[in-house]
């Protein structure tokens, strides 16, 4: 199936078409979770889709991709919990200025270059530190692993 309006080639609509799937996927696996959880991931959904839209030469898309990432702590959690508790409100306040940093230098510092490759692995840094706070110690070592796992993968896949 090729959509007229989103793509001039079949690869293209291909690759469109299996996205749409697996994001609609995700919202019906949230569903039978509750309505925090669906409503998150119905918010997340809309985020990515602006996000992959305008954020080449939008300003914002530092702000856009936070939201993202937020939105996905807190449906992951809302997925177990109804309720919000603090340490989720914080850690995601951590995460969010950790991405819009991290955005920001890799859309606007160009004499960096490839040094901002690794910043995406320090997302699992973070959730390290957060999880380890917590008293999380498996959690706090597979995001160690994660971390490692990260850099090593960027060898073959870009960071940015």
């Amino acid at each position: 199936m090729c959509w007229p309006w989103c793509c001039s080639t079949r690869p293209a609509c291909i690759w469109l078409s299996l996205t749409a799937a697996i994001l609609l996927a995700g919202l019906a696996l949230l569903a039978p979770l509750g309505w925090a959880a669906f409503t998150s991931g119905l918010a997340l959904l809309g985020l990515i889709v602006a996000f992959d839209t305008w954020h080449k030469r939008n300003p914002l898309s530092p702000l856009l991709m936070a939201g993202c990432r937020v939105l996905v702590y807190s449906t992951a959690f809302l997925a177990i919990s109804t309720q919000l508790t603090w340490q989720l409100l914080a850690a995601s306040f951590l995460l969010g200025l950790y991405v819009v940093g991290q955005t920001f230098v890799a859309k606007t510092v160009r004499w960096l270059g490839p040094a901002i490759g690794p910043l995406p692995a320090g997302m699992a840094l973070l959730d390290a530190l957060l999880l380890a706070c917590l008293g999380a110690w498996l959690s706090t070592t597979l995001a160690l692993l994660c971390f490692g796992l990260t850099l090593f993968l960027q060898r073959y896949v870009r960071g940015t």
